[in-house]
């Protein structure tokens, strides 16, 4: 009986531990504010934010296309830009060759980790491509700092 007692004792101060050195983080907390705003070679007005577009701006999904998120970090660290911004290119480098692109949706996947080991590093990001009849925003001030 005594050993059932301290072996439920140890069990739940375990799986105490493992909750308590647990953690989401969102990467998304402040990015999925952000609209910027870019010229195109050809003139046109492109967009990219960090969340799925309103329904009041009447947007068509044209293509989507994913990667791995943290490939995409470590390219953006070798190439001393971050995987926002490697992500970001991608989409206006789409946006160059597909006219009838406006704005594009970034989906950063959030990072889960229990005792310090990543449980997320193969999630995949997207970018959807859409043609929206009203394009969102632009964001001004403290969030563009991100773009």
């Amino acid at each position: 009986m005594k050993i059932k007692i301290i072996l439920m004792i140890l069990v739940s101060m375990l799986l105490g531990c493992l909750t308590a050195c647990s953690m989401t983080y969102n990467q998304n907390r402040f990015m999925n504010k952000v609209v910027s705003e870019y010229k195109l070679k050809n003139g046109r007005t492109f967009k990219v934010g960090y969340q799925p577009p309103a329904a009041a701006l009447q947007c068509k999904q044209l293509h989507r296309s994913s990667q791995t998120w943290t490939l995409e970090q470590f390219k953006g660290m070798v190439n001393l830009g971050g995987g926002y911004e490697r992500l970001r290119n991608t989409a206006i480098a789409y946006a160059n060759k597909h006219p009838r692109v406006n704005f594009a949706y970034v989906y950063i996947p959030d990072q889960t980790s229990v005792l310090g080991i990543n449980f997320t590093a193969l999630r995949e990001s997207h970018i959807t491509y859409y043609h929206c009849k009203k394009l969102p925003a632009t964001t001004k001030g403290f969030l563009n700092r991100f773009r």
